[in-house]
């Protein structure tokens, strides 16, 4: 669609502010009855005639409050003909009752006028036209928008239709009330982009994702490092890396809140890459300078020296930097990128790259950097993770003046606690049957649902607020705000066994690099498994199983069964059972190899490290069940104001069930002597029958909350 090259101040002088000229052209007439609809008086009407369609244009009124500077609208063309069109863009987009309203231009006393026939003379033919005006307004803010190359000032946008109205501030975010909810959602995101952004951001988000991933990834063979060069024992050393795992989970989501709250993902990012490049440094002084380590051992564990509480606390605070930096990084880049991008498409493409660049730098991380560390050392394994960092960051930053920046909307979980508080304080108040007597504020009119009824509190109006048009976010509640908090309290029981279920995950995956290390990692005679690498098993078994259900499994379960297709609790379910089955042949496993480093009296078995690849395998299975199931569900389920917040929610049963493997194994330590410094003297097999345990009266719990579920109903 073709415009016009006018700057806006010189499309016209109306409104009633100043001069009216358009190419040396007078003003026509006003329309007939405006005056009084809006302050400053409406201007003449000038409407382009050839080489842009008037039907993006036909509501386009302008008003004298404010200021606009839009650049240059489009060609220097004008129409000869103007019959033709204007029948065709009134017919189709003009109602009698949204004529006298329409976008404000508003330009210190001067705006344009837009339309150079005089409309009110055709007023009662215009007034039998049956249009769809509401449908293609968003074609009016579109080539608006597009043209529109720069904004100076304060400018404000009205599109009005029907009484409902959205503003566009400079901060180009639409306010919409429920009649425009579809647009705001679809269309005017899109409308109201920014010139920078797009395809061109893709490598620097690609990139630094990587890159920056790849240094997470050091987290696969850290207890091989406190045990080797800090002398941690067996235990002690499982302990930190699950505090490190469950750090890395966690803080996503509150990075998540820092940038939708006030921060923004810019910042966050910067912020966060800085922290993460300071901690990579700092372990890489640990393992270069001889006098930030204990001194080498050479007898074994037993004669080697701890750590001073100058070195542990050093290495202390550089995981705590190293854990904080990578989370922080990890979903708030993917959400940035995301927002570089106009369509859902678009961005669906964008989160396959960047979680299919995430697993490829995972994997050079449990492959490659694993190989570095164990046979170049620890100070090349660490340099590269610094300069993956440092380059990262860098290559991120270059980026700068092609990204588009969204400013912060606010956290959500802001109306959760707004709700909490606000029933509290009016907890005294009786609730009323009358749907008239609840705040809704234009989310429908539904009465609050009994569940909780405690919290249908918070949104009862008192006499006061009945009659006040100012209402104060902590003491009045919609009940669409009441109902989002009800439907994330349904999902807690589902979250809870979540989090159970990660900590038999956590203890397996904690103590199988210990096992490894007492195991034979030979794979021939001229080439040793990096014990960490047995890692790969259980990423393989989750590559493997995700694509295997959605093209395969589900898919034949649905042709076999339609009246009962598949559920995302019933998924679960399946990784429950998975996840048990892993733990008992990690048992079983342990037994053996116990059996053989006991009847040989050898600290390292002849038994390939590959005898734990079973295991891990059967792990990542269930994960392929249970986690892409509970990313699923929690999207399906949350409400609409909580999906990007989804996945992050589900990361948190896996910091939750890092923590509390701790919590396991300390009383475990405490109360038996399954686990001494060396596993060899101890029972690591009973430790996994535990978790078995563990496993199974969670799978019961989980039952019971599953089959009580009500799915929410959109």
């Amino acid at each position: 669609m073709e415009g016009w090259p006018i700057p806006a101040r010189q499309v016209a002088r109306g409104c009633g502010c100043g001069e009216s000229v358009v190419e040396g052209r007078p003003p026509q007439r006003a329309f007939p009855g405006v005056a009084g609809h809006a302050p400053g008086g409406w201007s003449d009407v000038v409407l382009p005639q050839r080489g842009v369609d008037i039907s993006t244009q036909s509501t386009l009124i302008c008003d004298c409050s404010g200021y606009a500077s839009a650049g240059e609208l489009g060609r220097e063309e004008y129409v000869k003909t103007l019959n033709k069109d204007l029948t065709i863009g009134l017919s189709y987009y003009i109602e009698v009752n949204d004529l006298l309203q329409g976008v404000q231009l508003g330009d210190k006393g001067s705006a344009g006028a837009w339309f150079e026939v005089e409309l009110g003379l055709g007023r009662d033919w215009i007034g039998g036209l049956d249009v769809a005006a509401l449908e293609r307004k968003s074609s009016l803010l579109r080539w608006f928008i597009k043209a529109s190359h720069s904004w100076e000032d304060p400018t404000t946008f009205v599109l009005s239709s029907g009484g409902s109205t959205f503003n566009i501030e400079k901060t180009l975010k639409i306010k919409s009330n429920n009649l425009e909810w579809e647009l705001m959602e679809s269309e005017a995101p899109s409308l109201l982009r920014r010139a920078r952004g797009g395809w061109i951001t893709f490598p620097f988000f690609i990139a630094t994702g990587g890159l920056l991933a790849l240094s997470s990834g050091l987290s696969v063979n850290l207890i091989t490092f406190l045990k080797d060069e800090f002398h941690f024992e067996d235990a002690s050393a499982a302990k930190i890396t699950n505090y490190v795992n469950g750090t890395l989970a966690f803080i996503p989501i509150f990075a998540a809140i820092i940038a939708d709250s006030f921060a923004g993902c810019f910042s966050v990012i910067c912020f966060s890459s800085f922290i993460s490049l300071l901690g990579v440094v700092l372990l890489l002084l640990s393992a270069t300078v001889s006098h930030l380590r204990p001194p080498s051992c050479e007898k074994g564990s037993i004669f080697c020296k701890h750590p001073t509480p100058l070195q542990a606390g050093l290495l202390y605070l550089s995981l705590a930097l190293l854990s904080v930096g990578d989370g922080g990084t990890r979903f708030t880049l993917a959400s940035m990128g995301a927002d570089q991008l106009d369509t859902t498409k678009h961005q669906g493409i964008f989160f396959n790259w960047y979680l299919f660049t995430l697993y490829v730098a995972n994997f050079v991380s449990v492959t490659v950097m694993v190989y570095v560390e164990e046979h170049l050392g620890w100070g090349w394994g660490f340099t590269i993770f610094t300069m993956a960092n440092l380059i990262g960051l860098v290559v991120f930053l270059c980026g700068t003046k092609f990204y588009r920046f969204v400013k912060p909307t606010g956290s959500p979980f802001k109306s959760l606690a707004c709700v909490i508080v606000a029933a509290i304080k009016k907890r005294k108040m009786s609730l009323s049957p009358q749907t008239g007597d609840y705040h809704h504020d234009g989310d429908g009119f539904n009465s609050p649902t009994p569940f909780f009824k405690f919290l249908n509190s918070a949104a009862v109006k008192s006499e006061e607020e009945s009659s006040s048009k100012i209402v104060n976010p902590w003491k009045l509640c919609t009940v669409q705000q009441v109902e989002d908090l009800k439907r994330l309290i349904k999902i807690v029981p589902i979250w809870i066994s979540g989090l159970i279920l990660c900590i038999p995950i956590a203890v397996l995956m904690s103590f199988m690099i210990i096992q490894g290390k007492t195991m034979d990692n030979r794979l021939n005679s001229h080439f040793k498994i990096p014990v960490a690498s047995i890692h790969l098993c259980s990423l393989i078994g989750t590559c493997v199983t995700i694509p295997l259900l959605d093209r395969l499994v589900f898919p034949l379960w649905v042709k076999l069964a339609p009246a009962r297709p598949p559920t995302h609790l019933q998924r679960i379910g399946i990784g429950h059972i998975i996840t048990i089955v892993s733990n008992i042949v990690a048992a079983l496993v342990e037994a053996k190899r116990l059996r053989e480093a006991r009847s040989r009296d050898l600290r390292v078995v002849p038994m390939s490290l590959l005898w734990l690849a079973p295991q891990l395998a059967i792990v990542g299975v269930s994960e392929g069940f249970h986690f892409a199931g509970q990313v699923a569900f929690c999207y399906q389920e949350f409400p609409a104001s909580f999906k990007t917040t989804a996945t992050a929610v589900v990361a948190l049963t896996v910091a939750g069930g890092y923590y509390s493997s701790n919590l396991v194994i300390d009383i475990v330590q405490s109360a038996t002597e399954w686990l001494p410094n060396n596993i060899n003297n101890g029972r690591l097999d009973n430790v996994y029958w535990l978790c078995s345990g563990i496993g199974a009266l969670n799978l019961v719990f989980y039952l019971v909350c599953a089959s009580s579920y009500k799915y929410h109903k959109s």
